[in-house]
């Protein structure tokens, strides 16, 4: 049986985005680790030690991992773009629409609704958001339409 994880970089907006996520489905961040604190932390700028190097919360059944990417130059340094839509997104179930409607809305500010929410042959309440940090999100309530 395979346990999986998933795992965001953001340019230097990690601990922000996870504050916006905590918020919005009521979970707490479980740990946050500086670049500071790594094994080679004093190998980087006390700005750069102030990063996240790696941060999690528990979504579900998944950890939520995330990294401020902005201290691995080889991984890129691009920014957030809502406008752009991801190749990749994270699926969440809600209880009802209620419950949707809220999380689309928080996910939303700053960023781009690029599906309102529908009825479609797998959910009777579907949707998708980019949010502010590039990150896209698929929500839906279970059932049939």
């Amino acid at each position: 049986m395979y346990k999986v994880n998933v795992f965001l970089g953001f340019k230097d907006q990690a601990e922000e985005a996870f504050q916006l996520y905590s918020q919005v489905f009521n979970t707490p961040i479980e740990k946050i680790l500086r670049v500071k604190d790594l094994p080679n932390g004093t190998d980087f700028s006390s700005e750069e030690g102030q990063k996240v190097a790696w941060m999690c919360l528990q979504l579900g059944s998944i950890q939520l991992w995330g990294e401020d990417r902005g201290y691995f130059a080889q991984y890129g340094t691009e920014p957030a773009n809502p406008n752009q839509i991801p190749r990749q997104f994270i699926s969440v179930y809600l209880a009802d629409k209620t419950e949707a409607d809220k999380v689309m809305a928080k996910l939303a500010q700053g960023g781009k609704v690029i599906l309102p929410f529908g009825s479609n042959f797998f959910s009777p309440y579907y949707g998708r958001v980019v949010d502010a940090y590039g990150i896209g999100w698929e929500l839906m309530v279970p059932g049939q339409p």
